[in-house]
């Protein structure tokens, strides 16, 4: 509350919409390659006789797919959405909209500067989505018939493996919280990382955490914490 308080205060109500269009343009899109991606993965994957058998790992595999192709258009949407959100705070960046934002990363990083998280994004997110789908399907599977057979048969009549609202809304909230569950200690490491590099970027080191990639940072978590310490947050995220 109190940051949506400060906001207000310095930006105005219009201050906590920054970065929407960017969102709305780039994530809207974005969505439809994520499920685009997966259904395209899981389809082709279980007509291979093996993965139809272990359909587990084409729902797994789909996931981490889906993340990778999505994350072409997530990662340069959620560049300039957090680079405007935070400028007014760290006063590093200076973009009058999100054409200006855009126009001035390419002018100043060039093409890379908007997918320089991208490795560190599906490395965070593709094993959540992994893990999501392969909960979901198997869920699903035990309140309507999923097998890989029924599956390819329904894409063979252009129709789909139907499901009720709620099963379905029940079956994605378990899937949800246990993909969140597995995955936490990477979310956690990524979140200590962009409050680093914010940290870094505001000119100020305020920063407790001093990680030099994911893996460091889990590391580091371990040794310092001790190992519960990559599931502190859990519960909430779930």
């Amino acid at each position: 509350m109190n940051s949506i308080k400060e906001v207000i205060k310095n930006e105005g109500v219009a201050g906590l919409y920054k970065g929407l269009p960017t969102a709305l343009i780039g994530g809207i899109p974005a969505a439809f390659l994520y499920f685009g991606a997966y259904e395209f993965w899981k389809k082709n994957t279980l007509e291979v006789e093996y993965l139809k058998n272990h359909s587990f790992i084409a729902y797994l595999s789909g996931g981490m797919f889906a993340e990778t192709v999505a994350c072409i258009l997530f990662v340069p949407t959620d560049v300039l959405k957090e680079r405007l959100q935070v400028q007014s705070k760290l006063r590093t960046y200076k973009y009058s909209s999100d054409l200006n934002a855009l126009a001035q990363i390419f002018k100043n990083e060039g093409f890379r500067g908007l997918y320089k998280a991208y490795p560190a994004t599906v490395f965070s997110f593709g094993p959540f989505s992994a893990f999501y789908f392969m909960f979901y399907e198997q869920l699903k599977g035990m309140v309507v018939k999923n097998d890989a057979d029924t599956y390819l048969q329904k894409v063979k009549e252009s129709t789909h493996v139907k499901i009720g609202f709620f099963q379905s809304m029940f079956c994605s909230m378990i899937a949800g919280a246990g993909a969140s569950l597995i995955t936490n200690p990477l979310d956690l490491v990524k979140l200590r990382l962009q409050v680093q590099r914010g940290s870094s970027s505001s000119g100020k080191n305020v920063s407790e955490f001093v990680y030099k990639h994911m893996l460091d940072g889990l590391i580091q978590v371990v040794k310092k914490e001790g190992l519960l310490a990559l599931w502190n947050g859990s519960f909430a995220r779930m």
